[in-house]
């Protein structure tokens, strides 16, 4: 998750971690490492804010 947040901040984006799912974000990596990025791609989405400066 480190990651997805350091990634996110450089993109001008900040992710929501508390509010992350832990099981959901498990499986949505799972499926991810078997080519299938979408679950992955939706939860990435609704965790993130564009933050203004």
């Amino acid at each position: 998750m480190a990651f997805f947040a350091l990634l996110a901040d450089r993109a001008g984006q900040t992710l929501n971690l508390e509010k992350l799912d832990p099981d959901a974000m498990l499986h949505a990596m799972i499926a991810s490492f078997d080519g299938d990025e979408s679950e992955l791609t939706m939860a990435i989405r609704r965790k993130r804010h564009r933050v203004r400066k």
